[in-house]
Protein backbone atom coordinates (compact mmCIF):
# COMPACT_ATOMS: atom_id res chain seq x y z
CA UNK A 1 0.00 0.00 0.00
CA UNK A 2 1.18 3.43 -0.65
CA UNK A 3 2.80 5.79 2.04
CA UNK A 4 0.05 8.70 1.96
CA UNK A 5 -1.35 10.37 5.46
CA UNK A 6 -4.89 12.30 5.70
CA UNK A 7 -4.48 15.21 7.93
CA UNK A 8 -6.02 15.16 11.25
CA UNK A 9 -8.34 17.54 9.87
CA UNK A 10 -10.02 15.43 7.21
CA UNK A 11 -10.00 12.80 9.19
CA UNK A 12 -12.39 14.37 11.74
CA UNK A 13 -14.31 16.12 9.04
CA UNK A 14 -15.01 12.41 7.22
CA UNK A 15 -15.17 10.96 10.64
CA UNK A 16 -18.00 13.20 11.85
CA UNK A 17 -20.10 12.51 9.14
CA UNK A 18 -19.94 9.17 8.85
CA UNK A 19 -20.43 8.39 12.79
CA UNK A 20 -23.24 6.07 13.44
CA UNK A 21 -23.58 5.11 10.06
CA UNK A 22 -22.77 1.95 7.57
CA UNK A 23 -19.34 1.53 5.95
CA UNK A 24 -20.87 3.06 2.51
CA UNK A 25 -20.58 6.73 4.43
CA UNK A 26 -17.41 6.33 5.51
CA UNK A 27 -16.38 5.36 1.71
CA UNK A 28 -18.64 8.51 0.42
CA UNK A 29 -18.03 10.63 3.00
CA UNK A 30 -14.21 10.54 2.07
CA UNK A 31 -15.01 10.37 -1.52
CA UNK A 32 -16.41 14.22 -1.20
CA UNK A 33 -14.02 15.16 0.93
CA UNK A 34 -10.83 14.10 -1.41
CA UNK A 35 -12.75 14.66 -4.82
CA UNK A 36 -10.08 15.47 -6.64
CA UNK A 37 -8.20 12.40 -5.74
CA UNK A 38 -8.32 9.04 -8.17
CA UNK A 39 -9.46 5.61 -6.75
CA UNK A 40 -6.47 4.16 -5.39
CA UNK A 41 -5.72 6.92 -3.36
CA UNK A 42 -9.22 6.96 -1.37
CA UNK A 43 -8.94 3.56 -1.09
CA UNK A 44 -5.34 3.96 0.74
CA UNK A 45 -6.97 6.95 2.58
CA UNK A 46 -10.10 4.29 3.21
CA UNK A 47 -7.81 1.59 4.89
CA UNK A 48 -6.21 4.29 7.09
CA UNK A 49 -9.15 5.49 8.28
CA UNK A 50 -10.26 1.87 9.06
CA UNK A 51 -7.05 1.24 10.88
CA UNK A 52 -6.98 4.57 12.67
CA UNK A 53 -11.25 4.36 14.05
CA UNK A 54 -10.25 0.39 15.35
CA UNK A 55 -7.09 1.17 16.68
CA UNK A 56 -9.00 4.15 18.57
CA UNK A 57 -11.67 1.85 19.67
CA UNK A 58 -14.34 3.75 17.81
CA UNK A 59 -15.67 0.93 15.66
CA UNK A 60 -15.21 -2.61 15.47
CA UNK A 61 -15.86 -5.02 12.73
CA UNK A 62 -18.57 -7.67 12.39
CA UNK A 63 -20.72 -10.27 10.23
CA UNK A 64 -22.97 -12.08 13.05
CA UNK A 65 -20.40 -11.91 15.04
CA UNK A 66 -17.18 -9.33 15.83
CA UNK A 67 -14.50 -10.03 13.67
CA UNK A 68 -11.29 -11.73 15.44
CA UNK A 69 -7.55 -10.61 14.84
CA UNK A 70 -5.03 -8.43 15.35
CA UNK A 71 -6.40 -4.51 13.65
CA UNK A 72 -3.81 -5.04 11.18
CA UNK A 73 -4.94 -8.51 10.35
CA UNK A 74 -8.94 -6.58 9.73
CA UNK A 75 -7.44 -4.00 7.82
CA UNK A 76 -5.55 -6.50 5.89
CA UNK A 77 -8.97 -8.74 5.25
CA UNK A 78 -10.70 -5.39 3.86
CA UNK A 79 -7.32 -4.53 1.76
CA UNK A 80 -7.53 -8.04 0.18
CA UNK A 81 -11.26 -8.20 -0.34
CA UNK A 82 -11.36 -4.98 -1.55
CA UNK A 83 -12.62 -4.88 -5.55
CA UNK A 84 -11.03 -3.05 -7.99
CA UNK A 85 -12.44 -0.29 -9.20
CA UNK A 86 -14.43 -1.00 -12.06
CA UNK A 87 -15.99 -3.84 -10.22
CA UNK A 88 -17.03 -1.37 -7.03
CA UNK A 89 -20.57 0.11 -6.63
CA UNK A 90 -19.68 3.82 -6.05
CA UNK A 91 -23.45 3.70 -4.75
CA UNK A 92 -23.50 1.12 -2.36
CA UNK A 93 -19.98 0.56 -1.05
CA UNK A 94 -19.83 -2.46 0.62
CA UNK A 95 -21.62 -4.48 -2.99
CA UNK A 96 -19.74 -5.19 -6.05
CA UNK A 97 -21.15 -4.91 -9.47
CA UNK A 98 -22.51 -8.24 -9.33
CA UNK A 99 -24.54 -7.07 -6.29
CA UNK A 100 -22.50 -9.26 -3.96
CA UNK A 101 -21.41 -8.09 -0.28
CA UNK A 102 -17.42 -7.94 -0.68
CA UNK A 103 -16.92 -6.64 2.86
CA UNK A 104 -15.56 -8.74 5.89
CA UNK A 105 -17.21 -7.23 8.37
CA UNK A 106 -19.78 -3.94 8.73
CA UNK A 107 -19.26 -1.48 11.32
CA UNK A 108 -20.19 -1.60 15.05
CA UNK A 109 -19.47 1.88 16.20
CA UNK A 110 -18.86 2.17 19.83
CA UNK A 111 -19.64 5.28 21.76
CA UNK A 112 -18.05 6.39 24.98
CA UNK A 113 -20.81 5.72 27.42
CA UNK A 114 -20.90 2.10 26.05
CA UNK A 115 -23.20 1.57 23.78
CA UNK A 116 -22.51 0.35 20.56
CA UNK A 117 -24.37 1.20 16.74
CA UNK A 118 -24.42 -2.16 14.79
CA UNK A 119 -25.02 -0.75 10.70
Amino acid sequence: MNVMNISDETYCQIVKFSEGFDVNALWLNLAQALSQSGFEERKTFFLQILRRLLTEGRVKLAADSFLTGSVEEQVDAYLRAFPDEDQLDEDIFWLNRNGECWVPGGFVWCFEDGREAWT
